[in-house]
């Protein structure tokens, strides 16, 4: 369940098979492709740069993502103190949005009282998130740039994606392990602009990773991203 499909590699013909199909993974669920681009004025971009404990790292280049995301899907956005779980969960609610984003430090051990989306005021636990996501009408992407967000076990498949996933959320964009901050927001930006051509967004991935083997990016690097969903 964890690992990347788009990174095996064919020797034979000395490519990954990212290079020859677009990736998704399915949950067990039926999915039908969605083609429409996220709607203007109508997504959501939250993020934290700053270390705040417990995790207490820095992610400066949060902001450089959170701007990006704004400016290719015209997304309402909230950084740093702006980040909180009331802002969160009242901005859903406002708010009938196609896209939500999420950049952030998050984790998932397997066991629920640890696994958290890190905001400004506090750690947005499992249960916290599920009722939140839950109050949202109609999202048709959540992405959790942040580090792990993808991982689970064998008790709960794809962690913090699957419980979006639970919540009839029909794709998750997120990441089986730590990325890095500084080559994320450029994986992020590029999806959202083949999205926002009109590609599905299993094929819009596919282009961003084919573009990172192009470039000469290690797999460790594009593999991280995955879609759930479609």
């Amino acid at each position: 369940r964890n690992v990347p499909m788009a990174a095996l590699y064919d020797a034979e013909n000395k490519q990954f098979l990212i290079e020859k199909y677009p990736i998704s993974v399915a949950l067990g669920q039926n999915f039908l492709p969605s083609v429409s681009p996220p709607l203007a004025n109508n997504s959501l971009a939250f993020g934290l740069s700053k270390a705040i404990p417990p995790v207490n790292i820095a992610l400066p280049n949060v902001e450089t993502e959170i701007k990006s995301v704004q400016n290719i899907i015209d997304a309402n956005t909230g950084l740093n103190q702006e980040f909180t779980q009331e802002n969160l969960g009242e901005k859903i609610k406002e708010n009938n949005l196609s896209v939500l984003h999420l950049a952030s430090h998050g984790e998932f051990t397997g066991l629920i009282e640890n696994s958290f989306i890190q905001a400004y005021d506090k750690i947005i636990t499992t249960p916290e998130l599920e009722q939140i996501l839950i109050e949202a009408d109609r999202i048709d992407l959540l992405t959790l740039s942040a580090c792990e967000t993808a991982a689970g076990d064998n008790r709960a498949v794809m962690g913090l994606a699957g419980v979006a996933i639970r919540t009839g959320i029909p794709a998750v964009l997120s990441t089986l392990w730590s990325v890095s901050d500084l080559t994320t927001p450029r994986i992020i930006t590029d999806f959202y602009q083949h999205w926002q051509q009109g590609k599905n967004k299993a094929p819009a991935l596919q282009k961003v990773q084919i573009e990172q083997i192009r470039s000469s990016s290690h797999p460790r690097i594009w593999a991280a991203f995955v879609l759930i969903g479609m």
